[in-house]
């Protein structure tokens, strides 16, 4: 059964090819995966490989914060470990998020700067329809990004656990990918709905979009502080407290949206 009929449809294959075809956007989207979870996570690991088995002072107190049997480990796996499940779930939860506020910033805010705001208010579509059109497309995008990102990632580790001698997924993954991906991704999509109305055009629509990496890297890096530990419990927290946003955003958006307003 086919999910979109009519003008749905074109609705949704104008947005997704008015997305794809701007090569800008497009050159954004396809380098974001590249960077975040290739070129960072090899990097790191030929950083790590080059290290020196023996343990750095001030090394240890690090290692008191992780699990009892990593502790058992060398130096060069236990780097490994921080990178696979802190710095790495850290950047593709990025890429994700980053994936769907920008697609969700040029949707929502891009109709001016193209001129075509006005044409979509001529469509038979109701305002919550284009709505849900434009949601599901974002979402595509992020959800698209986000399954190669994850089979190159895993390629990436796949080669570190080989060199390295151990396989390194640990269970924050299992939160990671099946509740904050997409609660982040549907963050992102429903709060450049709202705040991409400010933009002028598709280039202040993909500035604004930057804004929404700041929640993740925050709760990455505020971790360092010693406030809390990234464990699986905190990350079920961070998970719900993601989808009550997500309700919240949600709720604004079927209010306050009208194809209207993608015009002012």
């Amino acid at each position: 059964m086919k999910l979109l009929h009519g003008t749905d449809r074109a609705m949704f294959e104008k947005d997704a090819l008015g997305i794809w075809n701007d090569r800008p956007i497009r050159s954004m989207l396809l380098a974001m995966p590249v960077v975040f979870v290739i070129g960072v996570p090899i990097v790191f690991l030929a950083m790590i490989y080059m290290v020196p088995t023996e343990s750095p002072s001030g090394t240890w107190r690090l290692v008191e914060l992780l699990p009892d049997y990593v502790r058992e480990w060398d130096i060069r796996q236990i780097m490994f470990y921080l990178l696979v499940n802190i710095v790495c779930p850290m950047f593709f939860l990025l890429n994700a998020l980053l994936t769907a506020s920008l697609t969700s910033a040029i949707l929502f805010g891009g109709e001016k700067g193209q001129a075509t705001a006005e044409t979509l208010m001529l469509t038979p579509l109701s305002a919550r329809r284009i709505f849900y059109a434009k949601v599901r497309c974002s979402l595509l995008f992020a959800g698209i990004s986000s399954v190669v990102s994850l089979i190159a990632l895993v390629i990436v580790v796949a080669v570190g656990s080989i060199l390295l001698g151990l396989f390194f997924f640990g269970p924050l993954w299992i939160v990671v990918l099946l509740l904050l991906t997409p609660a982040v991704s549907l963050l992102g999509t429903l709060s450049m709905a709202i705040l991409s109305r400010r933009a002028k055009d598709t280039v202040s629509c993909a500035q604004l979009s930057g804004y929404a990496a700041l929640p993740v890297i925050l709760l990455f890096v505020l971790q360092l502080t010693g406030l809390y530990q990234l464990d699986f419990p905190v990350l079920l927290v961070f998970g719900a407290l993601a989808l009550a946003a997500d309700g919240f955003l949600w709720m604004i958006c079927l209010r306050c949206f009208s194809p209207e307003r993608l015009s002012l």
